[in-house]
């Protein structure tokens, strides 16, 4: 707490245990005036760390990754205590990319940010020479999610601070431990005064200030309706935006699968991170001539899948990250449930009555496309199944969303 109390405060947020429902910190909220110190600051920073040769911002973000290796255990603890994934999911899907990141950047700065010549495009510009020259875009600023609360946004500092410009990140409000966590990580870099911050507030003040102050790149990862909103407020500014947002996914078991790798694919796709995943598996098609062998192999994988947050490494999955996304999983299994699918499979889970975020693994089969769940982005551990009769239906099911504009 103390490496924060010097902001200006204006209230704070709860980082609470999923598992538990532990309050595990309570973080300083930040004001409006405090994003746009940060954004001042960062202006003037921005300038001497651009001015730096590409090899010397590469020598200041190479400690990271020493500091990642060093302090993984202690990270990955973090991550769980804060987002409910197991500790082998933190340190297999946050720290270990990240320290993969770091050196696949720094190796490759050089040649992505080098000038290149173009050759001249006709006989009329024979005598001029052109290159593209890569400039930095100044302030960029990260808001980012917490169903992968360190690595994603690590995998957009990173190649930001790289190529020379000022990051301020704002992490989701649910998992402010892991954001503390990770801005630990990137001063441990040594980088100029100001060239990275944090802030603790919520996405839509955060955003809303960012752009109305001059921010000059965005990235979200969120929502489809937030993304949109985002669109066009940054539209009036023409603020350039990256946007990663969700979707309702799908995979496809052809005939000639090999259905023992398909089943576990779709397992791990569905399930890992309790189905919290951007571009996880949420609606399954299967070729008739293979269905019933393939829902045999899917409904013994399912049910040998463990859930239990007390026994990390002698399980599979860990819990929902928020109550309310657990509110919406369950929307979506009333809804299938009340237009007639099955529960055709779900993994064993301990009965924790103190622990709100627990939810088992579950595959429905007779589904259609009128649920929520096959339209909708459910964003739980939850799989619908349906068959089919060859690629072009299967083609016709997989893109049936766009086609009929299903809300996303």
């Amino acid at each position: 707490m103390s490496e924060i109390s010097a902001m200006h405060v204006t209230n704070e947020s709860e980082s609470i245990n999923p598992a538990t429902g532990e309050v595990i910190a309570r973080i300083p909220l930040n004001s409006v005036d405090d994003l746009i110190g940060k954004i001042n600051s960062a202006r003037s920073a921005q300038k001497q760390w651009a001015a730096l040769p590409a090899k010397n911002r590469v020598q200041h973000i190479k400690k990271i990754q020493q500091y990642l290796l060093d302090h993984s255990d202690e990270l990955s603890e973090i991550i769980s205590a804060n987002n409910g994934k197991l500790k082998i999911d933190a340190l297999a899907t946050e720290i270990f990319p990240a320290a993969i990141a770091v050196n696949y950047f720094c190796n490759k700065a050089k040649y992505f940010l080098k000038d290149k010549k173009l050759k001249p495009a006709t006989w009329l510009l024979f005598f001029k020479r052109s290159k593209i020259v890569h400039v930095p875009y100044g302030v960029v600023g990260i808001v980012s999610p917490w169903n992968y609360p360190f690595s994603i946004p690590f995998l957009e500092i990173i190649p930001g601070l790289l190529a020379g410009n000022a990051v301020i990140l704002k992490v989701a409000s649910e998992t402010q431990t892991i954001g503390i966590a990770l801005k630990k990580c990137i001063e441990a870099a040594a980088l100029p005064e100001g060239v990275f911050s944090y802030v603790n507030m919520s996405g839509r003040l955060a955003t809303d200030t960012m752009l109305e102050n001059g921010i000059n790149k965005l990235f979200f990862t969120g929502s489809v309706e937030v993304g949109k909103s985002l669109m066009k407020k940054a539209s009036e500014t023409l603020t350039p935006l990256s946007l990663e947002l969700g979707g309702n996914d799908a995979m496809i078991v052809c005939e000639d699968a090999d259905l023992e790798r398909a089943a576990m694919g779709a397992c791990w796709a569905g399930f890992q991170n309790c189905g919290q995943s951007c571009g996880g598996v949420e609606r399954l098609y299967v070729h008739e001539n293979v269905y019933k062998q393939f829902l045999h192999l899917l409904k013994t994988k399912v049910e040998l899948i463990r859930v239990n947050p007390d026994q990390d490494f002698n399980s599979e999955m860990g819990v929902m990250t928020t109550e309310k996304q657990v509110a919406s999983v369950n929307k979506h299994i009333d809804d299938a449930i009340k237009k007639g699918a099955k529960l055709f499979a779900q993994s064993s889970f301990p009965e924790v009555n103190s622990c709100k975020n627990i939810m088992p693994a579950m595959v429905f089969t007779n589904v259609d496309h009128t649920m929520k769940m096959m339209r909708e982005e459910t964003f739980g551990p939850v799989i619908g199944v349906m068959k089919f009769k060859n690629n072009d239906e299967a083609n016709e099911l997989l893109h049936k969303q766009y086609r009929d504009g299903w809300k996303l």
